[in-house]
């Protein structure tokens, strides 16, 4: 029994066999300062950890799968970047990434990457980044709550099927663009942002944004800018996902363009209800379906010569 305990703690100290499977000892390990993984040698070295007060960098590694199942806590930024190799990035435990204004997660040009688990995530203090990354099918941060600094930014990842972060309440901004196997987009407790762009998605077809109710520069964020983009959607039929918006800013843009299966009078009903609501602008319309309350062009909102109310 003392030769079991003694190998354990060995174990747990990093000094032997692996750190996965460690008991309570590794529960509150940290490690102060950056980490960098680039081989499979430094995930079993950091497999252990709790909390990384800096940044966790994984540039160019050496590695198919990197699993943390400790991991809760990364005090800088989080770089994965530009590995060939890496299929999958598996962090169940982590709960937040960063402290300060600019602390980003970017995990970008991994063309092999496969699956993305951030399922513990709760806060990411400025922005998450997730793009070019064409093999990506899954990407799961469904434990997310809050991203103030800049929101979350999901591009031109050409696999993925489907967005769910049905928990997310408070994001600067969200942009959906360039994925054009994406069905489906819910963040449906979102209630407010400063921006929400959802652009050139060939296959989209369900958006829930229903718990949003403001488009309005969000205090304490970097984004300067307020906009709503809806832009090159061509397989969205509907705006019901945006059925609970109440308000825009006075100084926010609108855009709903080039959806062609998109009806106009949906697009038109978003319109009157958001300037009945006191918005004042004009906004870009063109390239949606032509139905009872017209076809439109960019610039403004036409309505046809017989069209109803």
């Amino acid at each position: 029994m003392l030769y079991r305990r003694i190998i354990h703690a060995a174990a747990c100290a990093g000094l032997a066999i692996g750190l996965a499977a460690c008991t309570p000892e590794a529960k509150d390990r940290v490690l102060t300062g950056d980490a960098k993984i680039v081989t499979a040698a430094d995930v079993e070295r950091l497999a252990g950890y709790t909390e990384i007060t800096g940044r966790l960098t994984v540039k160019r590694a050496d590695v198919t799968e990197i699993s943390l199942p400790n991991l809760k806590t990364i005090g800088g930024k989080l770089y994965v970047q530009k590995n060939a190799a890496l299929t999958a990035l598996r962090l169940p435990a982590l709960r937040s990434i960063g402290s300060d204004d600019g602390d980003v997660a970017v995990i970008e040009r991994n063309r092999a990457l496969v699956e993305v688990s951030l399922g513990g995530l709760k806060t990411a203090a400025y922005q998450i980044a997730v793009r070019n990354n064409d093999a990506l099918e899954r990407l799961d941060l469904g434990s997310l709550a809050e991203i103030v600094g800049l929101g979350l930014e999901v591009v031109d990842n050409r696999s993925l099927q489907e967005l769910d972060v049905g928990g997310l309440l408070v994001a600067a901004s969200v942009s959906v663009t360039g994925c054009p196997a994406l069905r489906r987009v819910a963040m449906p407790d979102l209630g407010s942002a400063a921006g929400v762009v959802l652009e050139r998605n060939d296959r989209l077809e369900q958006v829930d944004f229903s718990g949003l109710e403001r488009v309005f520069v969000v205090p304490g964020s970097q984004v300067a800018t307020c906009r709503l983009s809806i832009v090159g959607n061509p397989a969205l039929k509907g705006l019901h996902g945006l059925k609970g918006l109440k308000g825009v800013a006075p100084q926010c843009e609108i855009s709903v363009r080039d959806n062609p299966a998109l009806p106009s009078c949906d697009a038109k009903g978003l319109f009157e209800r958001l300037a009945q609501a006191g918005w004042p602008g004009v906004p870009s319309f063109c390239g949606n379906k032509t139905d009872a309350c017209g076809g439109g062009r960019c610039g403004g909102f036409q309505p046809a010569p017989d069209a109803g109310p």
